[in-house]
């Protein structure tokens, strides 16, 4: 069922919102844990997801040139709770980056070559996504990424 045009304001925050979904989904705590951090249980998460994703889809519906503000907001906040949950992990240097890379093209098997290397497909993912956003705003850490592959 979906929320009334005047339900009350969910009582969590976008910005605290969207670091719930993120925790949630990288699964590092239990549900009921990060739920209970929050002052929540599932019931009163099911109405504050409820509400959120009604707002969402409304924005979508709406007639709007661009990116509706509501779907932007989210998506900085989801960005941001990203980035905040990753600060502190461990990251695959750009060398050991481009030598994966390097091991997955020889190879033609992405799983058999990160095993071979004894690196996960998560921090693979998670190194792919970190470089290649660097790659793309310093061009010194591509040409460093492309040099290593040659070797």
């Amino acid at each position: 069922m979906a929320a009334s045009p005047l339900a009350p304001d969910p009582p969590l925050s976008l910005d605290a919102y969207a670091a719930l979904v993120v925790a949630l989904a990288e699964g590092k705590l239990s549900r009921e844990q990060l739920l209970r951090a929050e002052g929540l249980d599932e019931a009163a998460w099911s109405a504050i997801d409820e509400r959120y994703q009604d707002r969402l889809s409304r924005a979508l519906d709406d007639e709007h040139e661009g990116v509706p503000p509501l779907i932007a907001a989210y998506s900085e906040a989801f960005a941001r709770a990203r980035a905040a949950q990753r600060q502190g992990e461990a990251l695959l240097s750009l060398e050991r980056f481009a030598d994966a890379t390097r091991e997955i093209q020889r190879r033609g098997d992405p799983l058999a070559a990160l095993a071979h290397l004894g690196i996960t497909l998560a921090d693979y993912l998670k190194a792919n996504e970190h470089w290649t956003r660097r790659m793309l705003a310093e061009p010194e850490i591509g040409e460093r990424f492309r040099s290593r592959l040659l070797r």
